[in-house]
């Protein structure tokens, strides 16, 4: 069984650049030493605003190719470099998940 967190992570778009922090689920497990983050729908429109305006707009556009869970969710697990900044039950002031202590 995962057990999932809440998180902020940053995403590496290009050598040496990484995003601000941005809000995510922890999901467990790591993909070549990158976080298994899943998130909601408007922290990936979020993230594809801040990828466009520096540029990287291929890398903005596949965002939309990730399918939605059960949650309304999408995981970036297995495709982007994403580190965790943050994470636990309410890091740095976030809501508990719904249905987790």
């Amino acid at each position: 069984m995962t057990v999932e967190s809440h998180c902020l992570f940053t995403i590496e778009y290009a050598p040496g650049k990484v995003s601000p922090p941005f809000e995510g689920v922890c999901i467990g497990g790591k993909w070549n030493g990158f976080e298994n983050i899943k998130i909601s729908q408007p922290v990936k429109f979020s993230l594809q605003q801040y990828l466009r305006s520096c540029g990287r707009v291929r890398l903005a556009n596949s965002l939309d190719e990730l399918p939605m869970d059960a949650d309304s969710q999408s995981s970036l697990s297995g495709a982007y470099l994403t580190h965790v900044v943050s994470a636990g039950p309410n890091p740095v002031g976030l809501p508990a998940l719904p249905g987790k202590q």
